[in-house]
């Protein structure tokens, strides 16, 4: 299984990284209109909110092979999160791989990443 990359400087992510906790639900609708609802799971999956501003060339190449290699949210790979220091199993929460172009060529990525 894959890691995710990090920076050169070792780190995971950047500040201000954002982190939540969701449910996934399952929604039956029925011809009368009315809808039923259920978790698909029992607990709360994590998902995160990884900024990336001012990557160098390199850096800005590695995420976007890594994204690629796991074609986008069909793949899974080894994550260490930021807050607690446990290594997860993640994936992509979407298919898209956006990079804004900075200043003095630099780049910035945002992912967002949940918990498998």
């Amino acid at each position: 299984m894959a890691d995710f990359p990090t920076l050169k400087t070792g780190a995971p992510s950047q500040y201000p990284m954002h982190s939540s906790r969701e449910y996934r639900t399952e929604v039956v609708s029925f011809l009368d209109g009315t809808e039923q609802r259920f978790r698909l799971q029992n607990t709360a999956a994590r998902k995160w909110g990884v900024p990336l501003r001012e990557l160098d060339e390199r850096e800005a190449r590695n995420f976007r092979m890594h994204f690629e290699q796991q074609r986008g949210r069909q793949g899974s790979f080894t994550l260490v999160d930021p807050e607690t220091g446990v290594v997860e199993v993640a994936e992509f929460d979407g298919d898209a791989f956006t990079m804004a172009h900075e200043d003095d060529d630099k780049a910035g990525v945002y992912l967002v990443i949940r918990k498998r």
